[in-house]
């Protein structure tokens, strides 16, 4: 199905341009449309719509070439470098179209037009993060629209439109999966855990070949299909843990040489039960369900770490998606290094400056510097230096370990409950701490706060 998306201004000039979308591995049609323009008019002639979306692809070919740019970076290869015809254009709009909408009064607009877009898919308006997991949001949303027959939503963590019915059941799983963690009182550590237990249940599994990477992260296609990667455990267990209210963001990386990417998440734990606080990494992904490791369940090494766990032990060696790294972050380290005794942690921010943005809003707080303007405004050095210690001191150290396991021994005995097949007891806890990657752990100690009883290993 085709994406068509209409940018909608009195200043437009009524231009057609075709691109292509590498994460969707599909075509879309960008229309720049005014207030007056007739689309069931301008669709109506499929060859001359075609014609102009090739000039305009050709275009675009003789402006980057003449910058020096290579076309494949902009996605025009597919179109202009292989000189997709104007039949194999005009065979792509004789299919079924999905138009989505940019620009004012675009409620206006869809009725103007309503006759020629109910022959086809309308994605609702929603905004860039999309509508809410929520039922009463999304049945808001198609009353905004009531006139449009064949309606797609944007879900928040979603990237593409699906159907109503699929919305509904994603919406559904989410509620349902929360509303079941709230019935279960545990305390936010224990559904910390008992939520990434839920989810490395589910076995890695890429999307095919020429499939939509959606396919694989999307919230909708992991919920409702059998594919997930890393960036879908992630946005699986972000989206449950704060439906649920919790403190979680994304925490993309890349590999050293950039060449592959990879996603866990970033949590703030407040637990006074296990007096466990702090921020902490966890990557579902890497202890999920495998065929090669029958006993991926007793694993709980990648859950609640410390940076200095993960720079040590995983193939990313700590190298973080710099996205947020701009020259202001790098020159606002370098300016207080050597003020307010930021030294001592001026190799730790500058490894993980990236989370300079994400660590603020874990913590509630502002913003450590004012991006968009694109000099440094705020704090001062004093400032800068007490906020980067608390981050710091919340951000790197490992959570205590024989309270991590009571708090782990706690959610196993939920489990159990819940399915019998799960084994609890004190040899199921010699088995998790034993594979419990710590240089700090100490057997007697945990197994007495634990169970409360013979530290002692039993080795009959």
């Amino acid at each position: 199905m085709l994406k068509v998306k209409v940018d909608i201004s009195k200043n437009n000039k009524g231009t057609v341009e075709i691109n292509y979308d590498p994460f969707c591995q599909d075509y879309e049609v960008i229309i720049s449309a005014t207030h007056d323009t007739d689309l069931h008019e301008l669709f109506s002639d499929r060859k001359k719509l075609a014609s102009m979306i090739a000039e305009s692809s050709e275009r675009q070919l003789d402006e980057f070439e003449r910058t020096g740019l290579d076309p494949d970076d902009f996605y025009l290869d597919m179109i202009a470098r292989k000189q997709i015809s104007e039949v194999e254009i005009e065979k792509m709009l004789d299919d079924q179209l999905l138009f989505m909408f940019f620009g004012s009064e675009i409620s206006k607009f869809i009725d103007g037009n309503i006759d020629f877009l109910n022959e086809h898919n309308v994605l609702l308006p929603a905004g860039d993060r999309g509508i809410a997991l929520d039922r009463k949001a999304l049945d808001s949303k198609l009353r905004e629209y009531p006139n449009v027959r064949n309606p797609y939503i944007l879900l928040e963590g979603n990237a593409s439109g699906v159907v109503v019915e699929a919305a509904r059941d994603t919406i559904d799983y989410i509620e349902g999966i929360t509303e079941h963690v709230k019935s279960l009182e545990l305390s936010p550590l224990e559904e910390i855990i008992y939520v990434y237990d839920q989810i490395r249940q589910r076995e890695y599994r890429e999307e095919l070949d020429g499939e939509s990477y959606e396919k694989s992260r999307g919230l909708s296609d992991i919920i409702l299909g059998n594919n997930i990667v890393c960036a879908g455990y992630s946005n699986l267990y972000i989206t449950i843990l704060k439906k649920l209210g919790h403190k979680i963001e994304e925490f993309p990386l890349d590999s050293l040489d950039g060449s592959k990417g990879h996603s866990r998440v970033i949590i703030k734990v407040d637990d006074d039960k296990y007096d466990i606080h702090g921020i902490f990494e966890s990557d579902p992904t890497w202890a999920s369900k495998s065929a090669e490791d029958p006993d991926y369940f007793d694993d709980y090494s990648f859950l609640l770490r410390s940076p200095s766990f993960f720079r040590t032990y995983d193939r990313f060696s700590g190298i973080v998606n710099s996205v947020e790294s701009t020259k202001a972050i790098n020159n606002f380290v370098k300016e207080y290094r050597q003020d307010y005794g930021f030294e001592s942690y001026y190799h730790w921010l500058k490894d993980f400056k990236s989370l300079i943005v994400t660590i603020p809003k874990l913590c509630g707080d502002d913003s450590l510097i004012n991006m968009p303007v694109g000099r440094i405004e705020r704090p001062t050095g004093r400032e800068f230096y007490d906020r980067v210690k608390g981050y710091f001191d919340m951000f790197s150290k490992d959570p205590d370990v024989p309270h991590l396991m009571s708090a782990i021994n706690a959610v196993r005995e939920v489990e159990h409950s819940e399915n019998p097949e799960i084994k609890v007891g004190r040899e199921a806890m010699d088995a998790i701490f034993d594979r419990y990657d710590s240089r700090d752990k100490d057997y007697p100690l945990t197994m007495k706060a634990v169970f409360g009883e013979g530290s002692a290993r039993n080795n009959s």
